[in-house]
């Protein structure tokens, strides 16, 4: 009778799976598959290969490290350079997270980097205004000697508001007041005064 010759076992590992992650480390796994079993007492695939059927191997993919991205944000404003009027406040950018791994940049992100500043215009409040005044020119004196009166008016060019001094509390004074003072003080000439005596009796009769 003729003998079937021995047949070993054919078998092989197929495709690896797709990764599980793109970066950062993933997994992936392959299957032994056997196409032609061992018959007639032929080798078997543990014996041919160390693998049956099956059998599942598994490895490590992708273990580069993900792109990561910057991160930050603009801190706070700091306090108005003036507590009244217009003034300026300003503030810093902080990176949080640098860029990593071909990530994108804060400069491409936000379009500025780390401690960039920027400023702007600030108004808490109007300021306030003190009275401005002063007062006018003597009025002409109405003598022009032995001490005459004459006076001036104190005007305000500039009211206060918003709480500001007043011309009374700056300069002791408010709109409409006058003041008096003498002028022309000097005595007025005083011209001479006199006339002839009655004439004496002739020192001879003849």
């Amino acid at each position: 009778a003729t003998e079937t010759c021995p047949s070993d076992c054919v078998g092989a590992w197929a495709a690896w799976s797709t990764c599980t992650a793109s970066c950062g480390g993933g997994g992936h796994s392959r299957t032994f598959v056997v196409s032609s079993p061992a018959a007639n007492g032929g080798n078997s695939c543990t014996a041919a290969f160390g693998y049956e059927d099956g059998d599942v191997q598994n490895t490590a993919c992708e273990t580069q490290a993900c792109p990561v991205d910057c991160d930050g944000a603009w801190g706070a404003w700091t306090s108005c350079s003036d507590t009244c009027g217009t003034g300026a406040r300003s503030r810093t950018f902080h990176v949080t997270t640098l860029s990593s791994s071909g990530g994108v940049t804060c400069g491409a992100k936000y379009g500025v980097r780390d401690g960039a500043t920027e400023s702007e215009a600030c108004h808490e409040m109007d300021c306030p205004i003190d009275c401005v005044g002063a007062w006018g020119a003597w009025g002409a004196c109405p003598v022009s000697c032995d001490a005459g009166t004459h006076s001036r008016t104190f005007g305000v060019t500039t009211p206060a508001s918003l709480g500001g001094a007043s011309c009374s509390a700056t300069y002791g004074s408010e709109d409409g007041d006058t003041d008096t003072g003498a002028c022309q003080t000097q005595p007025c000439p005083q011209n001479c005064d006199g006339s002839w005596t009655e004439w004496a009796e002739c020192t001879k009769v003849c």
